[in-house]
C-alpha cells in the first residue's frame, strides 16, 4: 500500500509539472495581433505616400482536427493489481497537423503548426514552393508543443506550403495552405534639379516583385523615368526629366510606380520657380540661345522687364543678340544695355534701349566693332539727330577709325550724327571730324542754338560753309590736318607737357564756331552776342560772317582772310598804311607784340620782349595772329574805314586769325597781382609745342606775384569765355612753359 500511494503521488507531480510547462508554451506561442504601419520615405519636401499589402490564404489537411487540448489526457490506474490480457491493434492513423498561428514581419512569413500523434511525432518537415517555381525544404523542430516554420517572401505571389510529419509506426500525415503575397512598391526617395528649360527628378524605389515602370505627372502630361542605376528586378534609381512651360511659376508633380502585377504607389509634391529659373526657360523656350540670353539677367533692369512680363521689350532685345550671334559681353544688343544701364543720365532706359535697336534694325546694323560707335547710337538716339542716312554713315565712320570718339556731353554724339547728314566729306579726316562734333555739340547743340530755326540753318549757314573751306584747304595741301598736328606736329609735342585740356583748347580753335558767332568780322559792331548769351543775335552774326556778300565778293570771313593774306604778300609794299605810324597793317600787326600791360608784370615783360623778337625772326605768323585783330582798327579795312573791336575782344578774335593760318590759338587769364581783375591774352602753338604768348615763362610769371595780395592761376577757355577750367599755383607747370 505505501508503495502504491507513493508511486500515485509521483504519478500526480508528474502530471502537474507537465501541465505547467504546457501552459507557459501556450503563453509562448499564443497568436500575435499584428499591425500594419505607413511610413513615408524622406524626401527634401513634403510629400504623401500610400502603401498596403494584400494575402490570401487557404489551407487542407488529411489528418484528423487537432484536439482542443493541450495536455494529453490522464490515465487512471486502478490500487488493485488484476491479471488480464489485452489485444491492441495496430496504429495506422497518420499525425494531426494543425496550423496555430501565421503572421508576417521583416518580409518574412511565420507559421507555427501543432502536431499529434498518439505514438508520438519522430519527423516533421516542410516544402515551400515559391511563385517564382522555386522550392524551399525545411525540417521542422519541435518547440515545446509547437513547429515554428519561417521563410522569406522574396516574391509575390501565390505561395504554397505542405507540411509532413511522420510518427513512431511511419504513418505520414499531410497539410497544405496556399498563401497569397502582393505588396506595393516603396518610394525611397525623390529628389529634383531645375535645369532650364527641364526639371530633372531623380527617384528611388524597390518592390518585391520589381518595377514595372515609374512616371511622373506634371503640367498635365506624363513621364516616362528612364533607369539609371537597377537591379535585375528593376529596383534602384529612375530619372524623369520635365519639360517646364513658360512663365510657370509653380511646379506640382506626382511620381507613380507601379510592380509588375500593376500594384502601385504615388508621392504627391510641390515646389516654386526662381524668377531666374523662369526667364532662363522663358528664354529658351522662345528658342533664343542660352549662351546668348543668360548673361542679360545680371542686369535689374531686364530683371524687372521680365517681372513685370515685359515681353515685348524684352525680345525685341534678345531678338537683337539673337541676330547678331556674338556671345556676351561682345555682343552689340549687350554692350547697348550695358551702357544704357550704366549712364544715370537716362530715366526711360527701356525706351531708349528699344529705339536704338529700332534704329539699328532699320539700318540693318547688327554688329559693330568699337565700343566708341555704341556710345554714338546710344546718345544720338538719346538726344536726337537729323536724319537715320546720317547716323548710318557717322556709325561707319566710327567702326572704321581708330581714334577715340569719347565726348563727355552726349550732344556731341548727335553732333557727330548730323555730320554724316550735312557734310560726310569730312569723315576722311578723323581728327577734323571729331573735333567738328566737338564744338558742335558743345557750342550750338548745348546752347540750343539749333533750336531756335532749326538745324538746316545752322548747319547751312555756318558750321558747312565754315568746315566746307577748311576741307579745302586741307584737300589742297594748304593746311596739315589736326591728325598730323596731334601724332606727330605741334600738339603732340604740346601733349608732352601739357595738360589734356590745354591741348584740347588749341585744337578746338581750328573750328572757331564760337567766335565767328561773338565778333563782327567786319567791325561795325563791337558787341560780343555769343558772350553776352544773345544766341538769337549771335546765330545771325555766324551765318552772316560765313554768307557770301556780292559787295566784298566774298563772305566776311573770306575777305578778312583775303585782306591778311594780301597783307603778308606785300608785307611792307602795301598802299594801305597808318595814317599815325605810316606802317602798314602787316607792320602794325607784328609791332603789336608791344601792346601788353608790361607795367603790371614787370618780370613776364622782360622774357616776352626775348621771346617776341626771337620768333618775328623765325615764325612772324604767331606773332601775327596776335597782333593783326589790333592792326585791323590801326589801319582800317577799305569796306570800313572805321574798323573797331574792343580790348577784351581781340584776344577771341586772335582764335579767328589763328584758324585762319592753320595755327591753334587758344585764350588764357590771369588775374592782376595788385588789383582785382583779370586779364585775358591770346597763345599759339609754336612748331616746337610751345605756348606763345605773354605769360611764356611760368618763372617770370610767378615772380611777379610775390609780395603781391592775389594769387597767380591761369583759367584756359575751351567755348569763347563761357567754358574753362582753372589751374592754380601748383598745376602751372601744365599751363604755362618752363624753359
Amino acid at each position: 500500500m505505501g508503495l502504491s500511494r507513493w508511486k500515485a503521488g509521483l504519478f500526480i507531480l508528474v502530471i502537474l509539472i507537465v501541465g505547467i510547462v504546457g501552459g507557459f508554451a501556450y503563453h509562448l506561442l499564443s497568436p500575435v495581433t499584428t499591425t500594419t504601419s505607413t511610413q513615408s520615405p524622406i524626401t527634401s519636401h513634403t510629400t504623401t505616400q500610400s502603401q498596403t499589402a494584400t494575402h490570401t490564404t487557404t489551407s487542407t489537411t488529411t489528418s484528423p482536427p487537432a484536439t482542443t487540448s493541450t495536455q494529453p489526457p490522464v490515465t487512471s490506474h486502478p490500487t488493485t493489481h488484476t491479471t488480464s490480457t489485452t489485444t491492441q491493434k495496430p496504429d495506422t492513423q497518420p499525425p494531426t497537423i494543425t496550423l496555430f498561428k501565421e503572421f508576417e514581419e521583416d518580409g518574412r512569413l511565420h507559421m507555427v503548426f501543432k502536431i499529434d500523434d498518439e505514438s508520438g511525432v519522430s519527423k516533421a518537415y516542410a516544402l515551400v514552393k515559391y511563385p517564382s517555381g522555386k522550392t524551399y525544404n525545411e525540417s521542422l523542430s519541435k518547440v515545446y508543443n509547437y513547429y515554428p516554420l519561417v521563410f522569406n517572401l522574396s516574391d509575390e505571389g501565390k505561395y504554397l506550403v505542405e507540411v509532413f510529419a511522420k510518427d513512431s509506426k511511419g504513418n505520414l500525415g499531410s497539410f497544405n495552405k496556399s498563401y497569397s503575397f502582393f505588396d506595393k512598391p516603396q518610394i525611397e526617395l525623390v529628389a529634383y534639379d531645375v535645369n532650364p528649360p527641364t526639371t530633372s527628378f531623380n527617384i528611388s524605389v524597390k518592390d518585391t516583385s520589381g518595377i514595372s515602370k515609374v512616371l511622373v505627372e506634371a503640367f498635365g502630361k506624363d513621364y516616362l523615368a528612364s533607369p539609371v542605376n537597377v537591379d535585375s528586378k528593376g529596383n534602384g534609381l529612375y530619372n524623369a526629366k520635365v519639360h517646364l512651360p513658360d512663365l510657370a511659376e509653380k511646379v506640382d508633380y506626382k511620381v507613380l510606380v507601379y510592380d509588375l502585377y500593376n500594384n502601385s504607389a504615388s508621392e504627391n509634391g510641390s515646389f516654386s520657380l526662381t524668377e531666374y529659373q523662369q526667364y532662363l526657360t522663358w528664354a529658351i523656350n522662345q528658342g533664343y540661345n542660352l549662351c546668348l540670353a543668360e548673361p542679360f539677367y545680371k542686369y535689374q533692369l531686364i530683371q524687372n522687364m521680365f517681372s513685370t512680363r515685359d515681353l515685348d521689350h524684352l525680345k525685341h532685345i534678345l531678338d537683337f543678340a539673337q541676330h547678331n550671334g556674338t556671345v556676351p559681353p561682345r555682343n552689340l544688343a549687350y554692350l547697348i544695355v550695358d551702357q544704357v544701364v550704366k549712364d544715370r543720365r537716362v530715366s526711360d532706359k527701356v525706351q531708349l534701349i528699344d529705339k536704338v535697336l529700332s534704329n539699328l534694325d532699320e539700318l540693318k546694323i547688327y554688329g559693330l566693332k568699337r565700343l566708341d560707335s555704341v556710345w554714338l547710337v546710344n546718345n544720338a538716339t538719346q538726344h536726337g539727330f537729323r536724319s537715320l542716312e546720317g547716323l548710318g554713315k557717322a556709325l561707319y565712320f566710327s567702326d572704321s577709325t581708330n581714334i577715340s570718339l569719347s565726348y563727355s556731353n552726349p550732344l556731341c554724339y548727335s553732333a557727330l550724327a548730323d555730320i554724316g547728314y550735312y557734310y560726310p566729306q569730312i569723315f576722311k579726316y578723323p581728327y577734323e571730324t571729331k573735333f567738328l562734333a566737338l564744338q558742335v555739340g558743345d557750342v550750338v547743340y548745348f546752347y540750343k542754338i539749333d533750336q531756335i530755326k532749326g538745324k538746316d540753318y545752322v548747319w547751312n549757314g555756318l558750321i558747312v560753309p565754315y568746315a566746307s573751306w577748311r576741307f579745302n584747304k586741307l584737300e589742297s595741301g594748304e593746311f596739315k590736318p589736326l591728325g598730323y598736328k596731334l601724332t606727330k606736329g605741334e600738339l603732340k609735342k604740346l601733349a608732352s607737357w601739357a595738360d589734356p585740356i590745354v591741348v584740347q583748347a588749341a585744337a578746338r580753335s581750328l573750328y572757331p564756331l564760337d567766335e565767328l558767332m561773338d565778333h563782327d568780322l567786319l567791325g561795325y559792331d563791337s558787341h560780343r552776342f555769343f558772350h553776352d548769351r544773345q544766341f538769337n543775335l549771335a546765330l545771325e552774326r555766324g551765318v552772316k560772317n560765313m554768307k557770301y556778300n556780292q559787295t566784298l565778293g566774298a563772305s566776311p570771313f573770306g575777305y578778312i582772310y583775303n585782306l591778311m593774306m594780301k597783307d603778308i604778300q606785300e608785307k611792307d609794299q602795301s598802299e594801305e598804311r597808318s595814317p599815325l605810324t605810316g606802317w602798314t597793317r602787316y607792320e602794325e600787326a607784328l609791332f603789336s607784340w608791344t601792346d601788353i600791360p608790361g607795367n603790371v608784370w614787370t618780370n613776364t615783360y622782360v622774357v616776352w620782349k626775348q621771346v617776341a623778337q626771337e620768333y618775328l625772326n623765325k615764325s612772324p605768323e604767331l606773332i601775327l595772329v596776335k597782333g593783326y585783330p589790333i592792326a585791323l582798327g590801326l589801319v582800317d579795312p577799305p569796306v570800313n574805314p572805321h574798323f573797331y573791336i574792343s580790348g577784351q575782344g581781340c584776344p577771341y578774335y586772335s582764335k579767328i586769325i589763328g584758324a585762319m593760318l592753320n595755327r591753334p590759338t587758344l585764350v588764357l587769364e590771369a588775374p592782376y597781382p595788385q588789383a582785382y581783375g583779370v586779364h585775358d591774352e591770346p597763345f599759339v602753338v609754336s612748331d616746337d609745342g610751345k605756348l606763345v604768348g605773354f605769360w611764356y615763362s611760368k618763372e617770370a610769371f610767378l615772380q611777379d606775384y610775390e609780395g603781391k595780395p592775389y594769387k597767380p592761376y591761369i583759367g584756359v577757355y575751351l567755348v569763347s569765355d563761357l567754358k574753362w577750367k582753372k589751374f592754380g599755383k601748383e598745376e602751372l607747370d601744365k599751363v604755362l612753359n618752363n624753359p
